[in-house]
């Protein structure tokens, strides 16, 4: 560097010249080349992450990806990060398909808590983003619709600094969701209105999915209210099973559903003599 510095001292005009030269044209690289020097070391990394996680029935695969609806699909489709943590610990991994036919535009998902709804939520989502970008999605095969927006709503825990509460907090955040939204968006609702009674829930909620519907947006609405898997044309019940020889045991598998069935809790009351009659027997004698 110093003699570098002695050299410039020694042939100033030359050095100024170069100097000007970096002045003028310190922004010759094209802006299409500097966007595909930055994106592709993010999609060769991905690349790269995505390949930790294939194998035993787990893919990654270019989707096809469509302007508007047209009946987007996934089949053994899982959370990447998920995917990640199963396959550094080595252990298995459960996939999950999920579809929408003609009128439908919105998986409702329900089942007991730790059943795998959210993770499910997340996945459809990621995958959606993913497609969007132009790469590989977590799933053996995919067709998937390029959203103009995504809207997500995850449950956040209260602070003491919130003075509004969780209910009004949630809607006022889906009420400004519903307004931005267009029947090219993504809606992700995680297990919205849980803080309110079952009847406020389902009358909410319904009107939330009647909203969408409105809209033609696609959405997944993860909820504990039964029933509203069944609500409308345009709804598609998902439900998180439980083995049926122990009830609380998870599977981590979705199938359609209306989910109107019986509630999980119900289930394991009678399995273990708690419903109402067995404990007034047991208590009257």
């Amino acid at each position: 560097m110093q003699l570098l510095d002695n050299v410039t001292a020694l042939f100033p005009a030359p050095f100024r010249l170069l100097e000007r030269f970096a002045r003028d044209h310190e922004e010759f690289a094209d802006p299409g080349v500097v966007a595909f020097d930055r994106e592709i070391h993010f999609y060769l990394r991905y690349l790269a992450v995505a390949a930790r996680v294939t194998g035993d029935g787990r893919a990654v695969t270019l989707p096809e990806v469509t302007a508007g609806f047209d009946r987007p699909y996934a089949d053994a489709a899982f959370d990447l990060a998920l995917g990640l943590k199963c396959a550094a610990d080595r252990k298995p991994l459960v996939c999950n398909d999920f579809r929408l036919d003609d009128a439908e535009r919105i998986l409702v998902v329900t089942g007991p808590n730790s059943g795998g709804k959210t993770t499910f939520a997340r996945t459809v989502g990621q995958l959606v983003y993913l497609a969007a970008l132009g790469c590989p999605v977590p799933a053996t095969r995919a067709r998937l619709p390029l959203p103009d927006r995504m809207f997500t709503h995850f449950e956040r825990a209260d602070t003491a600094a919130d003075r509004t509460g969780r209910l009004l907090r949630e809607l006022t955040a889906v009420r400004d969701t519903l307004a931005a939204a267009t029947a090219d968006s993504m809606i992700v609702l995680n297990e919205s209105f849980a803080s309110t009674t079952t009847a406020d829930g389902l009358r909410i909620g319904g009107a939330v999915l009647d909203r969408i519907t409105a809209l033609g947006a696609v959405a997944v609405f993860v909820t504990f209210f039964e029933g509203l898997g069944a609500h409308g044309s345009a709804t598609v019940g998902m439900v998180a099973t439980v083995d049926p020889d122990d009830p609380a045991r998870r599977t981590y598998r979705l199938h359609r559903s209306d989910g109107t069935g019986q509630a999980h809790a119900a289930t394991l009351a009678q399995r273990y003599g708690l419903t109402y009659d067995a404990v007034t027997a047991r208590v009257i004698g």
